[in-house]
């Protein structure tokens, strides 16, 4: 395990506005930093890092935490994946043998089967046959480790043999289980391992290498660690080059092993199902454009119209490569070289053109209109509106009347009928807690003054109850964030330290902090009188009293300066 003093030096020496800014462009706001939210989809950044408190939250989804747990959810990889990546940075060694990790025993099975794979290819002329036949290079079957599987149930035997955990590998769904029997998922077929983000073998696609089997390609079922809408295959390869050149979505595995192989190595495919939005957002963490290089069939034409939709809807702008009728990029580098492929890749249509390269007029007016109603980016948006008029001769004004029918208003919530009082009450409430996260003696004032039975909200409850734990060791807002695993929680937590409240003086503080005590203690007498239990009013009654004299006191002292 990883020592949790190591775990705090590392928290405390990174700069979290440094470590966030290699991946977001941050601007200065006040007191803090902001961007556009790499988590989900906005166009006016709600997404703020505090280089005060040393943590991050977006006010948009929610999104919140320190240091680590951005590396965490920005790279997608296990928590101590993220602090040896950030050890790395800060020149802090740690021993990899000491870290351990969530379902270790899943990542175990996938690389005991994907090492077990790559023997037998290597074992197996018929497999290795079929890749040279498919003209697969052996650095590119080194890179992307292919592996075969025989045919019966090798992988179960030779488990047994090794002695390995037979229930990790049904759980990473490499083994069948039926009837109390065990039998191998795959055999026969070429297999694929599927890399997180991070590199590490998550999971597994297979093609068969025999003539009229279907289906042609299966996977692994999904399990806590793989996701086939969150991994595209070939992500991991190509994740260097993505920040250089724009990346290239291909359907199939081998058009991605073809097209690395040919020098495009930003070349990734989703795993049998269509680009998702978890896809999409993946990718625009790098680049903002796309090009879509699917099969030159109906279905590929049909699969490319539900990418694009994916793609404007997160202000990706994508273009599309025509590939000839029953040419996949596999097929057609093979075929016309990669020369001939740059060329398609150059000439690649925006996806206005390709709507109206393959439908007819009417209809692509039609889908043109739905698919930009899509686009959050006013800019993007604007540009396609104005090529949409020019082509169509159309007005502008026409046009986004047109598309304004395409969207369906949100509906914001109605605050009209909250009285002014508890909306000002809720405001100090936050502003009192955001206050305390600033200072021990604002949080040791809290403590020592406001009683239990004061404190209604249960969230606010139980971030009192975490500040009061922390107190002895300071309140270090990044250390605390990543203790809440409450999101709601957790979400209130990030927005009290993002907040900019003004310094106050101590004096100011208690004022402020009194102000709401007292109306807390009305409200709570009065519901005290109400169910009849006297001993409790009298009781706050006097508290009621001591808190009011305190208050003049401050004033007092104030006046007489």
């Amino acid at each position: 395990m990883i020592k949790k003093e190591l775990i705090e030096q590392i928290k405390s020496e990174a700069d979290i506005v440094q470590i966030i800014g290699e991946y977001l462009p941050l601007k200065p706001a006040g007191k803090n930093y902001r961007a556009l939210c790499p988590f989900h989809l906005e166009k006016t950044p709600s997404f703020y890092v505090s280089p005060e408190k040393q943590i991050y939250h977006c006010f948009g989804c929610g999104a919140s935490g320190s240091v680590i747990t951005f590396i965490m959810e920005y790279e997608k990889i296990s928590f101590p994946d993220a602090v040896k990546k950030l050890a790395s940075k800060l020149g802090i060694k740690i021993e990899t043998e000491s870290i351990p990790y969530e379902n270790r025993h899943l990542y175990e099975a996938c690389e005991f089967a994907a090492q077990y794979y790559t023997q037998c290819l290597n074992k197996s002329p018929t497999a290795v046959n079929y890749l040279k036949e498919r003209k697969i290079a052996d650095e590119i079957i080194e890179q992307f480790r292919l592996g075969y599987a025989p045919r019966s149930n090798a992988l179960y035997n030779y488990a047994k043999k090794e002695n390995f955990s037979i229930e990790a590998l049904v759980e990473a769904g490499l083994i069948v289980k039926k009837n109390s029997e065990y039998y191998d998922w795959f055999y026969n077929r070429i297999v694929f391992p599927i890399f997180s983000p991070a590199g590490r073998v998550v999971g597994f696609s297979a093609r068969t290498i025999e003539e009229n089997v279907d289906p042609k390609y299966i996977n692994t079922a999904e399990s806590a660690i793989f996701k086939k809408r969150e991994i595209l295959y070939g992500f991991f390869q190509a994740k260097n080059s993505l920040y250089k050149t724009v990346p290239i979505l291909v359907e199939g595995n081998f058009d991605v092993l073809t097209l690395v192989q040919n020098n495009f190595k930003s070349a990734i495919a989703p795993l049998g199902t269509a680009l998702s939005s978890n896809h999409a957002l993946l990718l625009r963490r790098y680049s903002n454009k796309i090009k879509i290089a699917f099969d030159g069939d109906q279905a590929g034409i049909n699969a490319a119209i539900r990418a694009i939709e994916t793609l404007l809807s997160v202000n990706i702008e994508p273009t599309i490569v025509m590939l000839p009728q029953d040419y996949d990029p596999d097929r057609f580098v093979k075929t016309y070289g990669k020369e001939k492929f740059q060329e398609l890749l150059d000439k690649s249509y925006d996806y206005i053109d390709f709507i109206r390269y393959i439908m007819s007029s009417k209809e692509a007016l039609t889908e043109l209109l739905r698919l930009t109603a899509l686009i959050e980016d006013p800019l993007f948006q604007e540009e396609s509106i104005n090529k949409i008029s020019q082509i169509f001769n159309i007005t502008k004004e026409t046009l986004l009347n047109k598309i304004r029918t395409n969207k369906t208003p949100i509906k914001k919530p109605d605050n009209s009928q909250s009285p002014w009082k508890i909306q000002s009450i809720l405001r100090l409430e936050r502003q009192i807690l955001s206050l305390a996260l600033s200072d021990p003696q604002y949080l040791q004032i809290i403590r020592n003054e406001l009683p239990e039975v004061l404190v209604n909200n249960e969230n606010i409850k139980e971030i009192l109850q975490v500040l009061y734990n922390n107190l002895a060791n300071g309140i270090l807002a990044y250390n605390i964030i990543d203790q809440i695993n409450n999101p709601e929680l957790k979400n209130l937590f990030a927005e009290l330290v993002i907040e900019n409240q003004p310094k106050l003086s101590l004096d100011e503080f208690k004022l402020k902090f009194y102000e709401y005590k007292i109306y807390k203690l009305q409200e709570q007498i009065s519901k005290a009188e109400a169910n009849r239990n006297n001993q409790l009013a009298i009781t706050l009654a006097k508290e009621l009293f001591e808190t009011k004299k305190k208050v003049n006191e401050i004033r007092s002292k104030n006046y007489d300066k």
